[in-house]
């Protein structure tokens, strides 16, 4: 997590935002709000650190491309 609020701060980027949910089944929605993007993954975890994790390394990972001219 602090490396992806590392490379938001270097890029000129929002901070993200975290929020989760529990669901009924007691597994975790993980998802992050950056700027007007929310950006989630399709899975559920166990936790809402192994979620916040998880959904931030693909953030970062996007975010990186984006910022190299990718999209």
């Amino acid at each position: 997590l602090t490396c992806n609020l590392d490379h938001c701060k270097s890029a000129n980027l929002p901070i993200p935002k975290f929020f989760n949910e529990r669901r009924d089944d007691g597994l975790w929605r993980v998802w992050i709000v950056l700027g007007r993007e929310k950006l989630e993954l399709p899975s559920a975890f166990d936790s809402v650190e192994v979620g916040e994790e998880k959904v931030s390394r693909q953030v970062l990972k996007r975010v990186k491309k984006k910022s190299n001219g990718g999209q």
